[in-house]
């Protein structure tokens, strides 16, 4: 990738649905670059009331790309309620555009580009994501509550442990928040899962996940 190309990289997000809609705000909270391009009016007022970059197209179809230039360093996120659709936008810069950073759901990709060896397009499995969902719901019904019920909107950080108030403490020992978990420790070469028994060292990277307030928490506990 050229200088250029990393100059430009941005997000181009194909879609209508209000998964596109919560995407959007959580690449707009990550300071991400990105543009929406709906191919529903109706959700046109709910991304302008959020301040979200969006462009209404119809139809929505290949000639878009006739405007729209996909510079290597983008990444195509194919994410409309029309699998035919789907298979359409993504065969197109694929093939067409010899772009390979691309994103799609599962169900919309055909044989042919799953086939490719060289193809690096990532797909998303909604069906295997709603069972693993309704899994959380079933046996940690009280931390998808709470994450579920703050904003709708949890997300992932590395935190590196700075905070001589809890060094050499156990993770048991700690007040973390309720809307937040501990996922990962990392020492070293060393990967692990916290339990209650693990000790916390400075040096340590903690993987969390939780809402917004959880995670100011986290860092306000772990660098002190």
């Amino acid at each position: 990738m050229s200088k250029n190309d990393e100059e430009h990289k941005t997000i181009i997000l194909f879609g209508g649905s209000r998964a596109s809609l919560i995407l959007a705000e959580r690449f707009k909270m990550h300071g991400l670059s990105f543009m929406t391009y709906l191919q529903r009016k109706e959700m046109v007022p709910q991304f302008e009331a959020k301040s979200l970059p969006h462009q209404f197209v119809n139809p929505l179809n290949i000639d878009i790309f006739n405007s729209l230039k996909v510079l290597s360093g983008d990444l195509v996120i194919v994410l409309t309620e029309s699998n035919l659709l789907n298979q359409t936008l993504t065969s197109y810069v694929k093939k067409e555009l010899d772009h390979n950073k691309i994103i799609t759901r599962k169900q919309s990709v055909t044989h042919e580009l799953v086939d490719d060896p060289l193809s690096d397009i990532k797909m998303v499995d909604h069906e295997q994501l709603m069972a693993s969902h309704i899994e959380d719901m079933v046996l940690r019904p009280n931390a998808v509550d709470s994450l579920s019920t703050s904003f709708d909107v949890y997300r992932i950080e590395e935190i590196d442990i700075r905070s001589r108030k809890i060094h050499r403490k156990l993770v048991k020992e700690i007040a973390w928040p309720q809307t937040g978990s501990l996922v990962i420790q990392k020492r070293g070469g060393e990967v692990f899962i916290p339990h209650g028994n693990t000790h916390l060292l400075i040096g340590d990277q903690m993987t969390v996940i939780g809402t917004g307030s959880a995670l100011a928490e986290f860092r306000r506990l772990l660098e002190g």
